[in-house]
């Protein structure tokens, strides 16, 4: 049920809010200055952090579209959490990530939703978070190093043609060991500098061999395509909490995709969790009405939906 589900997205999001918070307060930052997440985990690398959060942002801004009073306000200030996160880690790829599921939320959430307030609110605190952010000499310069290359004062050290180098080098072994790959992990040995690809695409293709990234797609391009049947439903229409989740994970993996790119998240959980929701979702929208949420009164009377002229929804799903 949605109920259920939201309970899942809500342990998911309260995590990374939580890791952020606490990463922020005790000031836990690697030898480079940039902002690390306090457990040994998944979420302790700066870069890993920082995409995480954009991913499980839209989320966030659901929760807090969807509640009120109190919890809307506690919401709002988890967002400003994250969002500040980001900026701390230094992240580009992460910032490119948060930005790009912002766009999309204004469009669906703002837009499309017809939310003119969370536009303006989305628009100015944008402006100002960017603001204070290019404040920072260092930041600024990890910032212009994205079009310009290394610049003075970013730190990157020539990390962008090692980059370079490091994807060269992930797309040769991805072809010299197409089946199998190198392992799980393995990349990093085989580069005999200890660095991954910061490509989450080729360094699959690497490790795991080319078929293990037609299924990572393949299961990638399944939840848009859980997405798009969820979007064409009557239960997408007629619930607003539904509706709201569901263009959440859209925004979250948009933001996967292009983050991705620049960083080595294949073994990240929280991206098939975010799959592992869009099958979720094709499952609420394929039960009857009958056994959905007992709390939802609007929804969950068979009846109703009869007397509507509407024929109760049923679905065949894997």
């Amino acid at each position: 049920t949605v109920k259920e589900m939201r309970k899942l997205v809500w342990i998911q999001l309260s995590a990374v809010t939580l890791v952020t918070f606490f990463s922020i307060a005790v000031h836990h930052y690697d030898p480079d200055g940039r902002l690390a997440g306090i457990q040994n985990s998944i979420l302790s690398n700066p870069n890993d952090l920082a995409i995480n959060i954009a991913i499980t942002f839209p989320l966030g801004l659901a929760f807090m579209l969807l509640g009120k009073g109190f919890k809307k306000v506690l919401w709002a200030a988890g967002l400003g959490i994250m969002f500040l996160g980001v900026i701390l880690t230094s992240s580009r790829s992460g910032l490119l990530a948060l930005i790009l599921s912002i766009i999309v939320c204004v469009w669906e959430y703002g837009i499309k939703g017809k939310r003119r307030r969370l536009v303006v609110a989305t628009v100015l605190g944008l402006v100002m978070g960017m603001g204070v952010a290019l404040m920072s000499s260092h930041y600024r310069a990890r910032i212009e190093s994205i079009f310009l290359g290394n610049v003075e004062g970013s730190g990157d050290r020539g990390s962008r043609e090692a980059r370079l180098n490091l994807l060269k080098k992930s797309i040769n072994v991805a072809l010299t060991h197409p089946l199998f790959g190198v392992g799980p992990g393995c990349f990093p040995i085989v580069d005999s500098q200890w660095f991954v690809a910061h490509n989450a695409y080729t360094e699959l293709a690497a490790e795991a061999g080319i078929p293990a990234l037609v299924l990572f797609l393949m299961a990638i391009a399944a939840a848009f395509k859980n997405i798009a049947v969820v979007r064409k439903s009557q239960r997408y229409q007629d619930d607003p909490e539904l509706k709201l989740l569901t263009e959440g994970l859209r925004a979250g993996l948009v933001a996967y995709l292009a983050g991705s790119f620049f960083s080595s998240t294949e073994y990240n959980l929280y991206s098939y969790f975010l799959i592992g929701y869009t099958c979720a979702m094709l499952r609420i929208i394929g039960a009857p009405y009958d056994v959905r949420d007992p709390e939802d009164k609007s929804l969950n009377s068979t009846k109703s939906l009869h007397a509507n002229g509407r024929e109760p929804q049923m679905l065949l799903t894997r």
